[in-house]
Parts: C-alpha cells; sequence; structure tokens
C-alpha cells in the first residue's frame, strides 16, 4: 500500500527515520534557541526566523505534495514547538486538530479534507502519539462515548483506570525516536503519549500544518 493510500484509509501515517542524525542535531539546535527562556511552547513558529528552514524544508514539501495530490500547498500559520521537562504539564487529552470537532458536522468531515498535521520528532523513546484510525471519517460511536463522557461522567473520563483501558484498546499507539515523523489529517482523534525517561527532557518536537488553497484550508486558518 502507498504512503497515500495508507494516509487515506487511517488518517495517519508514520514515517521512521524521516530526519538523519545530523539533520536532528540542526532541529534540535533551533528547538533550544526556541525555549532559551524554559517557556516550554513556542508558536506560532513563523514568528521566528529560526523557524523557517523547517517550515520549507525541501523532503517535507515534497512528502506534502505527494500525500495531498497536489503541487500548490501551503503552510497554515498553526505550527509551534514543544521543550518540556519532567516538571511539564503534558495534555494527554483526546482531542482532534481542525476546526469542525464535532464528527460529522461542519465542512471538515467531506472527503476531500486534506488540512494535514506535520509531527516531528527529536528524542528517543520519549514521546509520541495515540491515535484513533479511521477517526478521520469513522468511528462515530466513539466519539459520542467521550463526548458523554466528557460533558457528564467526568468521574469516569479521568479515571486512570479507565484511560488505560481506552488508550490501549481503542488507540494506536506510536513510540517514536529521533528523526520520526508522524503526519495525520486535523480532524483525527489522537492525544500525546507521556512517557518518562531518565534527565530532564522527555519532550522535544516540532508541529507544523499544511493544506491545499481551498475553503478546508481557509476554515482551519
Amino acid at each position: 500500500m502507498s504512503d497515500k493510500a495508507y494516509l487515506d484509509k487511517n488518517g495517519f501515517l508514520y514515517k521512521k527515520k524521516f530526519f538523519s542524525n545530523e539533520e536532528v542535531e540542526k532541529l534540535l539546535n533551533i528547538n533550544n534557541k526556541l525555549h532559551n527562556s524554559n517557556n516550554s511552547k513556542f508558536g506560532p513558529l513563523h514568528n521566528s526566523k529560526n523557524a523557517w528552514d523547517i517550515i520549507v524544508n525541501d523532503r517535507i514539501i515534497s512528502l506534502i505534495k505527494d500525500l495531498l495530490g497536489s503541487e500548490k500547498i501551503a503552510y497554515l500559520y498553526h505550527g509551534h514547538s514543544v521543550h518540556q521537562s519532567k516538571e511539564t504539564h503534558f495534555d494527554n487529552a483526546w482531542h482532534r486538530d481542525n476546526a469542525c470537532r464535532t464528527f460529522g458536522k461542519g465542512p471538515d468531515w467531506e472527503k476531500d479534507y486534506n488540512v494535514l498535521r506535520v509531527a516531528i520528532y527529536l528524542d528517543n523513546g520519549s514521546s509520541g502519539l495515540n491515535l484513533i484510525k479511521k477517526s478521520h471519517r469513522k468511528k462515530k460511536y466513539i466519539c459520542r462515548i467521550l463526548n458523554v463522557l466528557r460533558t457528564k461522567f467526568k468521574f469516569i473520563y479521568y479515571n486512570k483506570l479507565f484511560k488505560f483501558f481506552f488508550d490501549n484498546i481503542f488507540g494506536k499507539k506510536i513510540h517514536t525516536n529521533s528523526g520520526d515523523c508522524i503526519l495525520f489529517f486535523a480532524n483525527t482523534l489522537h492525544s500525546a503519549i507521556n512517557n518518562k525517561k531518565d534527565g530532564n527532557i522527555v519532550r522535544r518536537a516540532f508541529f507544523l500544518t499544511y493544506g491545499t488553497d481551498n475553503a478546508h484550508s481557509q476554515n482551519h486558518m
């Protein structure tokens, strides 16, 4: 199955070692510069000249063009970077990154929706994503379950045992290493993986957003 077909079917694509060790070192240097004031999140990325080499990276742009089937793609100004330590609070709740969050309601649920998120990870085994396959087009019942629990039964929703079973039964956990890249449609249900490791830094990554010049991208903006 081609990368494009896999992405269209499942809502996400995992590219191991998309960036070389040498490239990762350069990305880490940029990440450190962006977070020199100890802030755990920096964005939007286009506000810093240091980040533009990532935004216009030839390999990322080429891959996005292939996946979206278009030569005319646009960077959407919602990119950010993270530099989080053990003391940083992780938001690992299930969510989507698109504009129309309620499943089936709004233009984000049309079949040609193609706003794509790009996650670039810079550390070994300390982070990653948990995604629900095909939730960009199906799995409406899962969305309803989460919405009901989140609004009416918070004691269940925030229960660690429930979260453990839900995350492992419905989720596809991807534990990333440095240079790995995960691409996913913005309307795919996902959550951050909160891993612990020795040392202070446990999550350093970049998150970019791209789309074609259409109503979906404009709606996202």
